[in-house]
């Protein structure tokens, strides 16, 4: 027998009692707007139940048939000689069908006044009388209402069904000691958020040339050439630097000077043995030989001090020179600007 329609045009009770009243074994499917649930039956009479909506507490068949005649929107079908995995002895369903439908009375008297387990109850402030009487159950559903709480988490506290909760809290109601409540509107913490970095923000304030040279050095320390073509061809790139300077010498004399020795001390001796005979003996075509053996950086700050208009600026300059190759000999190089300038 195939059975399957919608609640609106088949009422559950009327359901039930047709399998019942023809003996008939299988799985009653019932899917609807508050779950779902099952009803199993052996030769009409109930073997098993199941529901996905009961709340918390021990629920039998009459309370899960109740659960199920509260859909008030689904469909049903019937699988004929299906077994419940669980099924126990099996009993008539006309006496649990019409316990159900008595709870199922009670129940609309009930959500009257208590619509859902969502709603929030508290207590009252004063008493409607003199004094008033109850027992402990309702004491212990005043001590879990509190200040303030949900239905439904009262019923999990105390472990009741969804019917004994909302039947339990009515008569409170009616006694005047809960009454409902709205919903607490939940605490908003103020955050104080710190404001973003602005990348685009204002520029910065100039800074002078001279209060750069007097913090940091003039240029920056670099590497020297492993091989002079390279260094050669980087220092060709750099403008007004002192191998310009080496136009100063004949060309014959500096053709002449195979075996000129990078290592002479006459520029790069330490600043501690300065010889003042050296600089006595200044060779101008030497010493441009020896200014183009410089690192560009260090070059570079040779030519502005050479071409420094002040006292300040050329000892800054030459403050460079030394911070890049720490082996120039001050004095020389002052001797040889004094006698370039001259």
């Amino acid at each position: 027998m195939a059975l399957s329609g919608t609640l609106d045009t088949f009422a559950l009770p009327d359901v039930l009692r047709l399998l019942a009243s023809t003996g008939k074994t299988g799985r009653l499917r019932i899917s609807g707007d508050r779950g779902s649930g099952s009803v199993w039956l052996n030769s009409g009479e109930v073997s098993a139940t199941e529901l996905t909506t009961v709340s918390s507490g021990e629920s039998s068949d009459a309370d899960i048939i109740f659960g199920l005649l509260r859909f008030s929107a689904g469909s049903f079908s019937f699988e004929a000689d299906a077994a419940s995995p669980n099924a126990s002895a099996s009993i008539a369903l006309e006496p649990i069908l019409a316990e159900a439908e008595s709870m199922m009375t009670e129940w609309r008297s009930i959500e009257e006044v208590v619509p859902s387990l969502a709603v929030w109850v508290g207590l009252c402030r004063e008493l409607h009388g003199p004094d008033v009487m109850i027992d402990s159950l309702r004491w212990k559903c005043i001590a879990a209402v509190g200040s303030g709480a949900q239905v439904g988490l009262v019923a999990e506290e105390l472990h009741f069904n969804e019917i004994e909760m909302c039947r339990l809290i009515k008569e409170l109601i009616e006694l005047r000691l809960v009454e409902l409540i709205d919903a607490p509107i939940p605490d908003v913490v103020e955050v104080e958020v710190e404001p973003e970095f602005d990348p685009i923000g204002d520029p910065p304030e100039p800074v002078a040339v001279a209060d750069i040279v007097a913090e940091e050095p003039l240029v920056e320390p670099a590497p020297v050439a492993a091989h002079q073509d390279d260094f050669s061809a980087s220092f060709d790139d750099v403008p007004n630097t002192v191998p310009s300077l080496a136009s100063l010498a004949p060309v014959e004399e500096v053709e002449a000077d195979a075996t000129f020795d990078q290592t002479s001390p006459d520029l790069f001796a330490d600043n501690d043995n300065d010889n003042a005979a050296n600089a006595d003996d200044l060779n101008p075509a030497e010493m441009a030989r020896q200014l183009a053996n410089l690192s560009p950086k260090a070059a570079k700050a040779v030519a502005a001090a050479a071409k420094a208009s002040t006292d300040a600026e050329r000892d800054a300059a030459l403050a460079a020179v030394e911070a890049e190759d720490g082996t120039v000999n001050r004095g020389l190089l002052l001797k040889f600007l004094g006698s370039v300038d001259s």
